[in-house]
């Protein structure tokens, strides 16, 4: 996936797709896992970019705050 990345901003290129959504989720659910992407760079920067887009950004804080109504802590903080 990091060398995926290399040369590319999204997973099938130049615009954010289902695929870069499913993958940004996966991102979200991994902080429970203490995943570390810091050590792939192409990875890790596509990760900051996706958790930095406005839209993303708004639904996990919606979400968050659903998760945290519900007693669930299956969205870390």
């Amino acid at each position: 996936m990091n060398d995926h990345l290399a040369d590319r901003p999204y997973l099938l290129g130049d615009s954010f797709s289902a695929a870069d959504a499913y993958l940004t989720w996966f991102f979200v659910l991994s902080d429970n896992a203490r995943l570390d992407p810091s050590s792939y760079g192409h990875l890790n920067d596509y990760r900051q970019r996706v958790l930095n887009r406005p839209l993303i950004r708004q639904l996990i804080e919606s979400d968050r705050a659903k998760d945290r109504d519900m007693d669930q802590r299956i969205i870390p903080d």
